[in-house]
């Protein structure tokens, strides 16, 4: 797919919703999506993680890996964020 897109305009971003990265062990629960291999040829593609909480007992939950995937193959991540109620 990205070979076709850049071959009717190089100039185009490839953007992709893989689902999944969310932090997990994705070779556990969904060891079928290879998102070093997919997110190699796309710019940017999409987290759908909860937002970063510090639990009481101290513990940083975070998309961090997430994050850190996404600059090792050179892609923006694009997220979402709910309002404080």
């Amino acid at each position: 797919m990205e070979n076709y897109i850049r071959g009717l305009n190089p100039e185009v971003a490839v953007e992709v919703n893989p689902g999944g990265m969310s932090g997990t062990n994705r070779t556990w629960s969904g060891g079928s999506t290879d998102l070093p291999r997919i997110l190699s040829h796309t710019d940017f593609s999409w987290t759908e993680s909860d937002e970063t909480i510090l639990t009481d007992d101290g513990i940083l939950i975070s998309a961090i890996r997430t994050y850190k995937m996404a600059r090792t193959l050179n892609n923006r991540i694009f997220t979402y964020t709910s309002a404080a109620s």
